[in-house]
């Protein structure tokens, strides 16, 4: 079941990132997500036996840009297909906005193959750009919306 993150779910998010780090998360990350959740919009979580199991946010700017912020699945759930059920509905919140042309997000290089599936590409790299071994990838999906 996916639903909206409540102030609630914040100790089972800050334990999606927690056990995350040091592989695709810092240590520091874990310090701004919960400055981020204190104030967050669209953010959601995926519930699995009452237990918050995956999390990921999304928003649409002015210009139809939209965003992916802070997706995460509990190390021990990924490969089970909560992710990408958490990204189709991120991705089907942001194509509700009429004006929504595209989506941009920034990931690892660890995570960049998953988004590739959904057709996500890579248009930037920065090397260690997250901290040592972790380079960020800037990616787009675009569709028509006319």
């Amino acid at each position: 079941m996916i639903r909206r993150y409540t102030p609630e779910d914040e100790a089972a998010c800050l334990a999606l990132i927690a056990s995350n780090i040091p592989a695709y998360f810092t240590p520091g990350d874990a310090d701004e997500f919960r400055h981020f959740l204190r104030g967050c919009g669209d953010y959601f979580v995926t519930v699995i036996d009452g237990e918050v199991r995956a999390c990921g946010g999304c928003y649409v700017n002015e210009n139809g840009v939209g965003g992916l912020t802070w997706g995460m699945v509990h190390s021990v759930d990924h490969r089970r297909g909560l992710g990408s059920e958490l990204l189709r509905h991120r991705l089907e919140m942001i194509r509700r906005t009429p004006y929504a042309w595209c989506v941009l997000l920034n990931t690892t290089q660890s995570v960049a193959p998953f988004f590739e599936r959904f057709g996500f590409r890579t248009f930037r790299t920065i090397d260690n750009g997250y901290g040592p071994g972790l380079h960020t990838y800037s990616m787009r999906l675009l569709w028509v919306t006319e």
